[in-house]
């Protein structure tokens, strides 16, 4: 009955459109908000795939032989042997 009510005051106010003027203008939202979606998953997958390379990049220089930078950022770690 609710519905009924409702359907019937959308036609009153919009007689051309009534409730698929509405269900049209919200669809277009959120094709609006999936774009936008889309939009942010392809910004934060190319910033995962840009330090994907970087690291990849200071992985290389250390294989290649740069070994000095990478034990001036690594912890020491100490072992202790038993007496």
């Amino acid at each position: 009955m609710r519905t009924i009510v409702v359907e019937s005051d959308m036609r009153a106010k919009d007689p051309d459109g009534g409730c698929y003027r509405i269900i049209q203008e919200l669809q277009h939202q959120i094709e609006c908000k999936e774009a936008e979606l889309d939009k942010i998953y392809y910004t934060i997958a190319n910033c995962r795939a840009q330090n994907a390379h970087r690291l990849q990049m200071q992985t290389q220089k250390i294989d290649d032989g740069d070994h000095c930078q990478m034990m001036n950022k690594l912890p020491l770690i100490g072992f202790e042997t038993e007496k």
